[in-house]
């Protein structure tokens, strides 16, 4: 039976979480669908349209591929863009949740040496006492992650983000500011939707559900 105790570890996406780079992104899989023949999209149908798998918004349109050969374009373009900065209020607010006590957690399907870019700021400051990069099963590693550290909830901007969440038996923030739009996030039914980082020290832990109980 699903009981609630307080949370013990916020866990972070990057893409469109941790990292304001929606932009780059969006503009990184339209350059993709031109290499691969396909049409652009303006980003507002793109982000109605992106979802998980994300190599979806190719193969849908007869692209066939590897996953190793769609990573290696993204991580090409991707890389070619400067690099993102972190989210509006996104610094103060983790040094705020670990003064609070809290554990912070890294898991993304992006890859280190990608991320390490627009990240290094937060990993220089040692503020994450787990890092996950190149994740496919996020929802495995949310499980080992409360596991280890205690009842966990994890924010990211997507609807998979949510999904990923809630299959790890841990509390779901949606943020946003990213990919998926609030209607997006909403209709997966995560437990608590923000607009903005600062928001997350405001939150009712004592509300969080438990994926241990």
């Amino acid at each position: 039976m699903m009981g609630w105790t307080p949370i013990a570890v916020y866990a972070f996406d990057v893409n469109g979480t941790l990292v304001d780079d929606t932009v780059i992104f969006l503009t990184t899989i339209n350059m993709m669908r031109r290499r691969y023949g396909l049409a652009s999209m303006p980003h507002e149908e793109l982000r109605r349209r992106f979802g998980q798998p994300w190599t979806k918004i190719f193969t849908d349109g007869g692209v066939v591929r590897t996953d190793e050969e769609f990573y290696e374009s993204y991580n090409e373009i991707y890389t070619s863009f400067a690099p993102a900065e972190c989210a509006p209020g996104a610094l103060d607010t983790l040094l705020r949740l670990r003064e609070l006590g809290f554990r912070l957690a890294i898991v993304t399907a992006q890859k280190y040496w990608v991320s390490e870019r627009s990240l290094r700021r937060f990993l220089q400051m040692n503020l994450f006492l787990e890092t996950h990069f190149g994740i496919g099963d996020k929802a495995s590693v949310l499980r080992g992650i409360s596991d280890s550290l205690g009842p966990l909830a994890y924010v990211g901007d997507q609807v998979g983000d949510a999904l990923h969440a809630k299959k790890a038996g841990a509390t779901s923030v949606a943020y946003t500011g990213g990919i998926h739009s609030e209607d997006m996030l909403r209709a997966v039914e995560p437990d608590y939707v923000i607009h903005a980082f600062p928001a997350l020290v405001s939150l009712p832990v004592e509300a969080y559900r438990s994926p241990s109980a």
